[in-house]
């Protein structure tokens, strides 16, 4: 009897856990299904949120328009009555003596075509930017040409309203248009109502983040060697001491070059690649006239094709004719020039203007004189 009863205690409590155990199992189931759904919604709820108080990063275009449609809004933009004068300064260029400021940001990269009055600039908000192309000195709204979206890894994407894409490393501002490199020796050039072509350099060259020539009309690009020397080394020291020759015409540096990117010809520039690493302005905002992007420049011509205009060892400005490398001293002084810029006439022609000290020498028309210069070294 005691057994039997035991046997009937043993199986009562057996079924009593069971009872309360089983149920409890498939509840913790059923909850923990029921929560993991809920964490789903929840999650896809406050990414949905999220992306609601997140601001726009970039203002993709729904629809693109053609790049027909895009040259008609340019082309009913005023020409110019004569050439504009223009300024780079920190705080902005100055355009016929006037500060231009666009309404959406302060424009970090500008290249101004003083004859034509195309430019293009680029106004950067965080990882958003936006490139512009404009006449400058017709007083016309700018047109939006391309965004770009600054990518996590570094990278940058380039949408064109037209709809072409581009991804690089670097933007670079042209006249009519831009130039994106990748990976420092390759690229792709966009030039307003024409097909995109890509561009290379050799890969011991990269291209300089400063074009201020006109790189669409001479096929030219500028470039300069990496600076790879070590500090407190050997090859520091010679760098050094090439630097220093350099500065002072009696040994050359040739750290820079023009290559052009359909024949792959080069013409190489003595100035040390620190001048590349030299702030674009100074503390007055003015440019810093050792920087590279001041210290040269370069046109196309008809009588003699592009030229290149360069202060080189400090002493002296060259004028170089690109297709055959003949090299004209154009100013000298030997207690240095202090800057030299130049710009096109209304005729079309290239005016050239150097400081040598506290006075303003120019050249009011470069390609006579070089010509000139070329007729007295044959005699």
């Amino acid at each position: 009897m005691k057994r039997v009863i035991i046997v009937l205690l043993t199986l009562s409590s057996s079924l009593a856990l069971m009872g309360c155990f089983s149920p409890t199992t498939h509840q913790r189931q059923q909850q923990q299904q029921f929560a993991e759904l809920m964490q789903a919604r929840m999650q896809q709820a406050n990414q949905q949120r999220f992306q609601q108080q997140q601001p726009p990063q970039l203002q993709q275009p729904e629809s693109f328009i053609t790049e027909d449609e895009l040259m008609n809004k340019i082309n009913q933009l005023p020409a110019l009555n004569k050439p504009v004068t223009y300024q780079i300064q920190k705080a902005g260029p100055i355009i016929n003596g006037s500060r231009y400021l666009d309404p959406e940001g302060n424009i970090e990269r500008i290249r101004i075509d003083n004859l034509s009055g195309d430019s293009t600039y680029m106004i950067y908000d965080g990882r958003v930017a936006t490139i512009k192309f404009m006449r400058a000195g017709t007083g016309s709204p700018p047109i939006t040409i391309a965004t770009i979206q600054r990518q996590v890894n570094g990278q940058q994407q380039v949408t064109t309203v037209t709809g072409q894409r581009f991804v690089g490393d670097d933007v670079i501002a042209l006249s009519r248009g831009f130039l994106v490199t990748r990976g420092g020796f390759n690229g792709f050039i966009y030039e307003l109502g024409k097909p995109a072509i890509s561009v290379a350099i050799p890969e011991d060259w990269r291209i300089t983040s400063y074009q201020p020539g006109e790189v669409l009309e001479t096929r030219h690009l500028l470039a300069h060697k990496p600076d790879t020397a070590q500090q407190g080394s050997v090859a520091s020291v010679a760098s050094a001491v090439r630097s220093f020759g350099s500065t002072i015409g009696v040994a050359r540096r040739d750290d820079f070059a023009l290559i052009n990117f359909d024949t792959g010809a080069a013409t190489l520039i003595n100035i040390n690649v620190d001048a590349l690493a030299r702030p674009l302005f100074n503390q007055y905002g003015n440019p810093d006239y050792e920087h590279i992007r001041w210290r040269l420049d370069w046109y196309n011509t008809e009588e003699l094709g592009p030229v290149l205009l360069s202060r080189e060892d400090g002493t002296r400005a060259f004028a170089t004719i690109l297709n055959t490398n003949e090299q004209h001293v154009i100013f000298e002084r030997r207690m240095g020039i202090n800057w030299m810029v130049a710009k096109r006439t209304p005729n079309g022609g290239i005016e050239v203007v150097a400081r040598l000290g506290l006075q303003d020498n120019v050249i009011p028309d470069l390609v006579s004189h070089l010509q000139s210069s070329s007729e007295l070294a044959a005699e």
